[in-house]
C-alpha cells in the first residue's frame, strides 16, 4: 500500500471542492492507524512475552539436567548425589530436593540414578486458554559404576 499525494486543485479541474474532500478522506485513514495498532498490539505483547516464558521454561529444563548429572557423576564416584545436584541447581527458581538411587560404593555393578525438580511458573502465556499457571519441571540422568 503506497502512499499517493492527493492532487492540487487545478483551473480545469470541475469540481474546486474535491481538494477539501480529499483532505477529510486524508484525515480519516490517519485513525485507522491508530485502530489497526490497538488489534495488533496485545498479539504482539502476548507472543513476545510467550518467547520469554518459553525460553525460560527450556533454560530450567537445562539447568535440571546438568544439576542432575552433576549428582549422577558424584554418586558414581562415592560423593554426596542430593548436595552436589543442590549445589549445581539449587539456584534454581522453585528448586525441590532431589532423590537418587543406587550406591555405587556398595556395588560397583549397579548405577546411580539422580533426579532433579522444580516448580516452573508461566508470567504470560497463563492467560491462553489451556495453558497452566505454573508446571512441574524434571529431569533425571543416570550413570553406571565404572
Amino acid at each position: 500500500m503506497f502512499y499517493r499525494a492527493p492532487a492540487r486543485h487545478t483551473a480545469g479541474d470541475p469540481n474546486p471542492q474535491s481538494e477539501e474532500i480529499r483532505m477529510a478522506h486524508r484525515r480519516d485513514d490517519r485513525g485507522a492507524a491508530a485502530v489497526e495498532f490497538a488489534l495488533v498490539l496485545p498479539v504482539l505483547v502476548l507472543l513476545m512475552g510467550g518467547i520469554v516464558d518459553y525460553g525460560r521454561y527450556f533454560f530450567t529444563q537445562v539447568q535440571l539436567t546438568n544439576a542432575a548429572r552433576e549428582g549422577a557423576r558424584a554418586g558414581t564416584v562415592g560423593s554426596d548425589p542430593v548436595v552436589r545436584a543442590t549445589t549445581a541447581g539449587g539456584s534454581t527458581p522453585g528448586w525441590q530436593t532431589p532423590t537418587y538411587t543406587g550406591n555405587c560404593v556398595t556395588s560397583s555393578a549397579g548405577d546411580v540414578t539422580v533426579t532433579t525438580g522444580a516448580t516452573f511458573r508461566f508470567f504470560f502465556v497463563n492467560v491462553l486458554p489451556g495453558v497452566p499457571s505454573s508446571t512441574t519441571v524434571t529431569s533425571v540422568a543416570t550413570m553406571g559404576c565404572s
